[in-house]
């Protein structure tokens, strides 16, 4: 784990490299020590580190490799939670059907985990994502089941952000915003 988080600080300051290559020394330790659900996780970060850098293929790749361990580890949560970046892939990507169904499919997961905050985080980038391709009813009924979740967990900073990229979509996409603050946003 100490090589794992080391690889997030690394990557934070731009030693992408360096940050791979101590997920991937994680990756192994966890699998020689029958680590399954660290095994998981490192392999999940690891996969962010790819898409950060633009080599979706292979983050696809690794994610695909994560989730498969998560499954076979039993550990739904990290399944969620691994399923979620997938989606986003898929969504930079422009495979909006994959994009949609794994993010609901994440949704799914974390409401069986009783994940209540990645489950909110689900909802707001598929309210994104719903929003970018035409679908307002849906990314209206996303984003405010979303902000509730976030609300009620008392989450400013996350309820800050969202809005925050909730603004800038519906601005690109020339409807009004809708927040719970503004009761009619956009109509279907």
């Amino acid at each position: 784990m100490v090589l794992g988080n080391r690889a997030a600080v690394l990557a934070r300051i731009g030693q992408v490299a360096q940050a791979k290559r101590d997920l991937e020394t994680a990756i192994q330790i966890a699998r020689d020590t029958g680590n399954r659900p660290y095994e998981g996780v490192a392999t999940e970060n690891l996969a962010l580190r790819y898409q950060d850098a633009g080599d979706w293929p292979q983050a696809e790749a690794l994610f695909m490799r994560a989730l498969a361990i998560h499954t076979a580890s039993g550990n739904l949560r990290g399944l969620g939670i691994a399923t979620h970046p997938l989606g986003m892939l898929y969504q930079k990507a422009g495979r909006h059907a994959e994009a949609r169904e794994t993010l609901l499919k994440s949704v799914s997961l974390h409401e069986q985990a009783k994940n209540p905050l990645w489950k909110a985080e689900a909802h707001c980038d598929l309210a994104l994502l719903a929003l970018e391709t035409g679908d307002k009813s849906e990314a209206r009924t996303s984003w405010l089941e979303g902000f509730a979740q976030l609300q009620k967990l008392g989450l400013g900073t996350a309820i800050a952000a969202h809005t925050g990229y909730m603004r800038e979509a519906c601005a690109k996409a020339g409807v009004p915003a809708f927040l719970p603050t503004d009761p009619g946003g956009p109509t279907p």
